[in-house]
C-alpha cells in the first residue's frame, strides 16, 4: 500500500492529557504544587512512527525436515512520538508527572490521523503502555522530547476528509519552544551549579514482564519490574568541569561505602533568567555517577561528558 502522499494530520491521545494533544489538556493537579494545571507540554509534535510486529514459533515434528507449522504468538505494536517542548510550562503549568503515574495501562488509545487532501486514514492502537520518556536540552536550540509507548494491537480505516479541510490541531502559533537556563546538582546539603553546560539528556525506562492467560494472545497485564532505570548524561566544557576532581566537585558528601547509597539529585530549571518565577523542569533524584569522558581535539573546544544512573525522574 503506497502512502506516501499521505500526511499527518493530528493524533489522539485522551488517555494521556497535558503532553501532546491540545484537545485532552492537564488539568488535574500532579506531583508539583505550583498549580493549577491547564495545556499541553508539546503540542509541536515533529514525528509519529508506529511498528507493527509479527511473531511466531517454528513447529517441528518427527519424520519432517523442515518446518511442520508455526505457532502463533503476540506481536505487538511500538509507538514512538518525538515533539518540541513549548514554554507554556510559565503560564499554564502543563506539567506535574512523575514514572509512577505510567506504572498502569493507559486508560485510552491512541489515533493517529493522516490525509492527502481528499482521502485519510487512521491508524487506531490499543492497550497502549508507556516504555521509555527522555528529554533533551541543547544550548542555543530548543528543547525535545521522545516516548516509546507499547500496544496491544493497531486497526487501520479511511475516512472521507471534510470539505472544510482535513483534520487538524487548533491554531498553536503563538507558542515558543521551550529554553533552559540553569543546571543545579545537589546532594541535600550541598548544591552546585553548573556553567558551561553544552547539553543535557534525561532517559528513564520502565521495565515490564508481559503477563499472559489462557485463551487471550495479547498479555492480561504488563507489570513493572522495579525499579526504574533513569539516566542522565552532561555534556559541559571541560574548562569549567576539572576531569580530576568531578566526583568532589559534585557530591562532596556522597559515601560510596554507605548501604543505602546517598544518591544526589539534578535538576534543569527554566526561566530562571527569564522570569520572576523559574520552576525545576526536570529532576532526576537518587543518583549515581558512572562514567566521565573528556573529549578534546585540535582547534575546537574541550569537553566532559558526565553519565549518572538513577531510580526516578520527575517532571
Amino acid at each position: 500500500m503506497v502512502v506516501a502522499n499521505h500526511e499527518g494530520s493530528q493524533i489522539d491521545f485522551p488517555g494521556l492529557p497535558g503532553v501532546f494533544d491540545s484537545k485532552y489538556v492537564k488539568v488535574s493537579q500532579g506531583w508539583l504544587n505550583w498549580a493549577p494545571y491547564s495545556g499541553v507540554m508539546a503540542p509541536a509534535v515533529q514525528t509519529v512512527a508506529i511498528t507493527s510486529r509479527s511473531s511466531s514459533d517454528n513447529l517441528l515434528a518427527v519424520g519432517t525436515r523442515g518446518q511442520a507449522g508455526f505457532v502463533k504468538k503476540f506481536g505487538g505494536v511500538d509507538l514512538t512520538i518525538d515533539a518540541v517542548l513549548t514554554d507554556n510550562m510559565l503560564q499554564s503549568g502543563a506539567y506535574g508527572f512523575q514514572l509512577s503515574d505510567f506504572d498502569a495501562i493507559l486508560p485510552s488509545g491512541f489515533k493517529l490521523w493522516t490525509t492527502n487532501g481528499t482521502l485519510g486514514k487512521v491508524a487506531d492502537i490499543s492497550g497502549l503502555y508507556l516504555s521509555s520518556v527522555s528529554f533533551t536540552f541543547n544550548q542555543n536550540a530548543e528543547s525535545t522530547t521522545a516516548w516509546n509507548f507499547v500496544g496491544n494491537g493497531i486497526i487501520y480505516s479511511g475516512y472521507t476528509v471534510a470539505t472544510q479541510g482535513a483534520v487538524g490541531y487548533s491554531n498553536y502559533h503563538c507558542l515558543n519552544p521551550l529554553t533552559w537556563d540553569e543546571v543545579n546538582l545537589f546532594d541535600g546539603q550541598n548544591s552546585v551549579l553548573l556553567t558551561g553546560v553544552q547539553s543535557a539528556t534525561f532517559s528513564a525506562t520502565i521495565n515490564r514482564s508481559d503477563v499472559y492467560q489462557i485463551g487471550q494472545f495479547t498479555p492480561y497485564d504488563r507489570t513493572v519490574v522495579y525499579p526504574y532505570n533513569v539516566t542522565v548524561s552532561l555534556n559541559t566544557l571541560a574548562n569549567e568541569v576539572p576531569l580530576t576532581n568531578w566526583w568532589q566537585k559534585f557530591v562532596p558528601t556522597y559515601d560510596p561505602m554507605s548501604d543505602c547509597g546517598n544518591g544526589f539529585v539534578i535538576a534543569v530549571r527554566t526561566g530562571g533568567n527569564l522570569s520572576s518565577t523559574p520552576k525545576d523542569m526536570i529532576i532526576a533524584s537518587g543518583l549515581r555517577p558512572t562514567q566521565s569522558t573528556l573529549n578534546t581535539a585540535v582547534g575546537s573546544n574541550s569537553t566532559v561528558v558526565l553519565n549518572f544512573e538513577g531510580t526516578y525522574l520527575f517532571w
